[in-house]
């Protein structure tokens, strides 16, 4: 049996209201926990939240699927930048891609640790040449030997509340990537390390909340069974 709560934070012990389980109730995943993410004094930083579905008696599972929310970067002057070289050979050096990563949640999960494939598109991105202090159009990319590509996310659970963050990239466009290459959309299909961040208290670095147990409104479309089957 576990040993029982005596920190000074969990005393008095008393069931909740109904304006407690109000204030804290969700309407679903996602991005629909932000207000009750906010009310814990989220920062809007980068958290990871596991839903969990339940049958209508609420004694089975029925689904568990990963949501990522918030901002990969503290300041909205920072990035994450890559030289467009190192996916693009032909391309020259002083030219680099910058990705704020600012809406984590762009990346679907699907009842996996890894994501779906996100087009360029949909990312919010500059391709930026150094040397003559500009940005470069995608036409002039495309001409430079570059042009779209596609992310996927990779989560790792590294403690038992804090997961490892890897995001990968591929030097070919959504479309022309699954045309190429038919299993892509295969969650095992590899990818080019573009970026990569801890989350754990070893590494003194909070870019992962811990488990913040939330309710989210329930329905009523799964029966209660009469019988027992496992």
């Amino acid at each position: 049996m576990a040993p029982p709560i005596t920190h000074p934070k969990f005393v008095p012990k008393l069931d909740l209201s109904p304006d407690d389980l109000e204030s804290l109730t969700v309407t679903g995943l996602g991005t629909s926990c932000t207000p009750a993410l906010l009310k814990t004094g989220w920062k809007k930083l980068a958290t990871a939240n596991i839903g969990v579905g339940f049958a209508s008696d609420n004694s089975r599972i029925l689904t568990t699927n990963l949501f990522l929310l918030g901002k990969l970067h503290k300041s909205s002057t920072e990035c994450t930048t890559v030289l467009a070289a190192k996916f693009w050979p032909g391309v020259n050096q002083n030219i680099e891609i910058r990705l704020p990563l600012d809406n984590l949640n762009v990346f679907p999960f699907d009842a996996s640790l890894q994501s779906g494939l996100v087009s360029s598109s949909a990312v919010e991105h500059e391709i930026f040449d150094t040397e003559k202090d500009l940005p470069v159009s995608p036409e002039d990319f495309r001409a430079a030997g570059g042009g779209g590509f596609t992310l996927r996310a990779f989560t790792h659970m590294t403690a038992g509340s804090w997961m490892k963050l890897q995001i990968a990239l591929y030097p070919l466009a959504k479309d022309k990537l699954l045309e190429t290459f038919p299993y892509a959309s295969n969650i095992l299909f590899p990818g080019l390390l573009l970026q990569e961040h801890h989350g754990s208290p070893q590494r003194n670095q909070r870019l992962w909340l811990p488990v913040l147990p939330v309710p989210a409104e329930g329905q009523t479309r799964h029966p209660v069974p009469t019988d027992a089957k496992f």
